[in-house]
């Protein structure tokens, strides 16, 4: 060994791989490489991010994993992204985005772009998250379009900006909820106190107040440890359903079937929030006025309580059809859920849906955590469909292996007759034009060899990371939603009943609130999207058989606080409001 060269240099680029890595600060950019770059030539050479090859030494991979997080990249982009080279690549443009942010350019052409790196958050990032001097009210922005093209990882897709009304509900009903509800003083103390006082009418005593001044509807994601990278329930994993949901909403006239915008199970649970209900006559004054006139109408806060149960239509079940009106294109079926006129009934862990139109008999399964599905892959029509598109696949496969053989013999026959007359290498081929597909299949063979490779696992990798694996099938086909007001909550809040749907198409949720006792409290339909897979935000609205109408509305937000819902005992059936 040349005793000139010095020992840092003597270093496999392995071991310069590690201290790099050990010497980097974990809450900053990467600037302890530099000192590196400028060593020598050779450390250079090894550290560089550009590389002959295109692909960046494993130590800035190392590096992503160790500063942001990657569990999501897989679930989200396919195993085809989650690659040291992307992770590289990936770190960079990580770390120019948190500078963008930092400057708190709104008018940035790469805004939309910057947005995705908030939603890969599991605990990594962190620290990074801090509040921007200008506070939570920018200006506005400039218009844009509602869809954008983007890319990560090496992949591109679109994404669909979310509502920004959802996120002002979240922010107003996290500030009103600062406030805690004043409790009177002149009310029971509980319930078994208004009994003894011969009370029996529905009355919120003091300790329901004190329940609802206690949960927080605007319930804020966990925070978690940053530097803990080995969650089995990453904090990411809570936004992939919102993920799936901007990305794969794409176009509404796309069918499939209920997608990974929503996560089984979501709406099974007890659920407790708030609801603004504006005062009628100043509510049909602002809305039929020539003039807007702020801080109308006035609002007054509702509790609500929703005790849930999910049931799912499993192939081969038959969903019951949407509701609707067939003769009014525009009505269809959300006043009532996307249900017709029938009757549902809970037993023995099973809603059986009568329809009314139609007379038939549908049945759906309770969803219970930890619980075997009755999904089975033999009689499920979408598995039967599925095998037999993996089949046609398969046939292509063969085919091109087939062709791929053919092509190599070819080569080999060929190359045993013809001698080269110039430079023999794959390089002067390219640059003088006269590689054909036989000459680039025999490169490419060769590099596999040379590598371990064969030619089928070669094509079966090109056909297979595409990034297009989302979902397992689970043999749902449609949700409906089910369920009540608990007791003591509608000895204060008075009793309901619940019944609803999920869109298979982007999960909206759609609730109908009807009371069981007093019927001129009148009926709700609740409609919203699931947030953070615990925050259901949306707006309520009058129950009217006009879609067009313009009936009282107002925002509500509630999160879960208990899973799985509370039993009891089986509730007596519950009809769906009929469609005149």
């Amino acid at each position: 060994m040349n005793s000139h060269i010095p020992p840092l240099c003597r270093l496999p680029p392995e071991a310069l791989d590690n201290i790099t890595y050990h010497a980097v600060n974990p809450l900053g950019p990467p600037k302890e490489i530099v000192p590196f770059l400028q060593t020598c030539r050779y450390i250079n050479g090894a550290l560089s991010f550009y590389q002959p090859d295109d692909r960046p030494p494993p130590v800035y991979s190392r590096i992503f994993r160790f500063q942001f997080d990657s569990s999501a990249v897989e679930r989200r982009f396919g195993s085809g992204a989650a690659v040291s080279s992307a992770f590289a690549r990936q770190l960079k443009e990580n770390w120019l985005t948190l500078k963008r942010l930092r400057k708190g350019d709104i008018f940035s052409e790469t805004l939309e772009q910057d947005f995705c790196v908030p939603i890969d958050i599991d605990t990594a990032p962190l620290p990074h998250t801090l509040r921007t001097p200008n506070g939570f009210y920018p200006p506005y922005r400039l218009s844009h379009p509602l869809i954008t093209k983007h890319t990560r990882y090496g992949l591109s897709f679109n994404i669909v900006l979310p509502p920004i009304s959802h996120s002002a509900k979240l922010l107003y009903m996290s500030r009103s909820e600062a406030t805690p509800y004043i409790v009177p003083d002149n009310i029971p103390a509980n319930h078994n106190d208004a009994v003894a006082q011969g009370i029996n009418w529905v009355i919120a005593t003091r300790e329901d107040f004190e329940e609802f001044n206690a949960h927080k509807a605007a319930t804020p994601l966990s925070q978690g440890n940053w530097d803990n990278h080995d969650e089995e329930d990453p904090l990411s994993g809570q936004l992939d359903a919102d993920w799936h949901r901007w990305t794969r909403c794409v176009n509404p006239w796309d069918t499939r079937p209920l997608a990974a915008s929503y996560v089984l199970g979501t709406m099974d649970g007890l659920w407790y929030g708030r609801m603004l209900l504006p005062d009628p006559v100043l509510f049909f004054r602002v809305v039929m006025g020539a003039e807007f006139v702020p801080h109308q109408p006035p609002m007054i806060i509702s509790p609500i309580s929703l005790n849930l149960r999910e049931y799912h239509c499993i192939s081969p079940e038959v969903p019951v059809v949407v509701g609707g009106n067939v003769n009014n294109s525009s009505d269809d079926g959300l006043c009532n859920a996307w249900l017709g006129p029938a009757e549902l009934s809970e037993r023995d862990g099973r809603l059986r849906i009568e329809d009314q139109r139609t007379g038939r008999t549908h049945y759906y399964a309770l969803y219970k955590p930890g619980k075997p599905s009755i999904h089975n892959e033999m009689t499920c029509t979408m598995c039967t469909g599925r095998r037999e598109q993996e089949q046609k696949e398969e046939l292509e496969r063969e085919e091109r292996r087939q062709r791929a053989r053919a092509g190599v013999e070819q080569v080999e026959e060929d190359s045993t007759r013809v001698e080269a007359d110039a430079d023999p290498s794959p390089s002067a081929a390219i640059q003088g034009g006269g590689m054909d597909d036989l000459d680039l299949l025999n490169v490419q063979t060769e590099m596999s060899a040379a590598l371990g490779i064969s030619i089928d696992s070669m094509l079966v990798s090109e056909l297979d990371d595409d990034g297009s694996g989302y979902n397992t099938c689970t043999g749902v086909q449609d949700i409906i939603i089910v369920g009540e007001t608990l007791p003591r909550h509608g000895q204060a809040w008075h009793h309901y009943r619940f019944y609803g749907r999920v869109r298979a198409w982007d999960s909206l949720i759609a609730l109908v609130r009807k009371p069981i006792h007093d019927p001129t409290l009148g009926i709700q339909i609740f409609r919203g999207y699931v947030h953070g897979g615990q925050t259901l935000v949306g707006n309520w609205r009058a129950y009217t058989v006009n879609p067009g109408a313009l009936p009282l509305e107002g925002p509500f937000i509630a999160s879960r606080i208990e899973r799985p819902a509370t039993q009891g005992p089986p509730p007596a059936p519950i009809s769906a409001v009929p469609i005149p």
